[in-house]
């Protein structure tokens, strides 16, 4: 008995040590309508991205920090594709997805561009051509994979081909690459817009898969904000500067113009009509930093230029996302507001303690849409 006493202390205190699985407030698991748990085994997951539903994570062994690889899953059809070896030894990576023809392609040494067969596992390495050193994958479609370059604009390279990649360049060189950017979702037919600032002017670009500029507008922009926010929705685009919002529509004709008397930190897509605009306490002065004691959440109506609703609150917190209809912004380190984006109404809820720690919110590189990923789960 005397024997067994030290080990059953050993035992309380290891399994007061082990680490709870953090547990998910109820408004958000009512939210997602699916989840799919990781094949983990024991491992801890590092950087992850999604795009058009497939998850890739870098795994490594969270005691040694080595070992580390690929892990892909499927979450629309909820399968794990393997792992796959991890393409350097240090430093980060940019890779794309191609769910169409099942390739994950990767972007190792210059001027290399491989790809992997999730199901075969068959791997080719495409040597690339015409600025290769600089062509890093950003995103995968239909067999063209698109990147933005560092500060010249964009490149394009059919991974069906023979390597040879086409470029676009700005009209000037050596623009600041906080002022490129790209419209997301891209389908097959639609186009991508690049930015470049000249002169105190934003030039937006819109450029088609063969890299023809189909149209150009010229938009002024205060000279603290590097940012501009745009969406591709059903054949519109949304553009998002300072204040302002510009609606145009596939030709790069402007359908309205609206300037709110208040910043706008960022445009989130409701539907496919439906935006939700967000803006901080106090306008940003130039040198200084925006007042984070409150946020506006405003709903406009794309398709008929007009306002819907809007819910004023407090919020101290950076964190926010939608999935569904619901529209989550977590308010300070333990508290969070969920809101109906048809409706305005909204809740608040308790956060639990390391929450945004453990806790990765992803989005989607190809569809916008929202993951979860928790505990080794991930939801939608």
């Amino acid at each position: 008995m005397k024997n067994m006493i030290p080990c059953l202390i050993a035992l309380l205190v290891l399994t007061c040590c082990q680490e709870r699985p953090l547990q998910i407030p109820a408004p958000l698991l009512r939210a997602f309508h699916d989840s799919m748990t990781l094949a983990s085994a024991g491992k801890h997951y590092g950087m992850s991205i999604i795009s058009d539903g497939v998850l890739i994570s870098q795994v490594f062994d969270q005691s040694s920090r080595g070992g580390s690889h690929i892990r892909v899953h499927n979450t629309r059809e909820k399968k794990y594709y393997g792992e796959y070896r991890w393409p350097k030894k240090d430093g980060v990576f940019y890779f794309g997805i191609d769910q169409d023809s099942s390739w994950l392609y990767y972007y190792t040494q210059p001027p290399y561009l491989v790809r992997v067969h999730f199901h075969t596992r068959q791997e080719d390495t495409l040597q690339l051509t015409d600025n290769g050193d600089h062509f890093i994958p950003l995103l995968v479609h239909h067999g063209i994979a698109c990147s933005l370059l560092s500060h010249d604009g964009i490149s394009m390279v059919h991974t069906n081909g023979n390597g040879q990649v086409k470029s676009w360049l700005h009209e000037e060189a050596n623009v600041s690459h906080l002022h490129n950017t790209l419209s997301l979702p891209v389908s097959r037919t639609e186009n991508l817009v690049a930015s470049q600032r000249k002169e105190g002017v934003e030039w937006l670009y819109c450029i088609d898969s063969n890299l023809q500029v189909r149209w150009r507008k010229a938009i002024d922009v205060r000279p603290y904000n590097n940012r501009i926010a745009m969406l591709h929705m059903h054949h519109r685009y949304v553009i998002m500067y300072d204040s302002t919002m510009v609606v145009t529509d596939r030709d790069g004709n402007t359908l309205w113009q609206t300037k709110f008397g208040k910043y706008v930190s960022d445009v989130l897509m409701a539907d496919s009509t439906h935006v939700l605009l967000l803006f901080s306490g106090t306008p940003p002065q130039l040198g200084g930093i925006t007042s984070p004691d409150h946020k506006i959440i405003m709903r406009y109506d794309v398709a008929n230029g007009c306002i819907d609703f809007q819910v004023g609150i407090r919020a101290g917190g950076e964190h926010y996302f939608m999935t569904g209809n619901r529209f989550f912004l977590f308010t300070d380190d333990n508290r969070g507001m969920a809101m109906d984006a048809g409706t305005g109404r909204y809740e608040p809820f308790v956060i639990p303690d390391g929450f945004f720690e453990k806790t990765d919110i992803l989005t989607d590189k190809k569809t916008s849409q929202y993951y979860l990923l928790v505990n080794g789960k991930i939801y939608w």
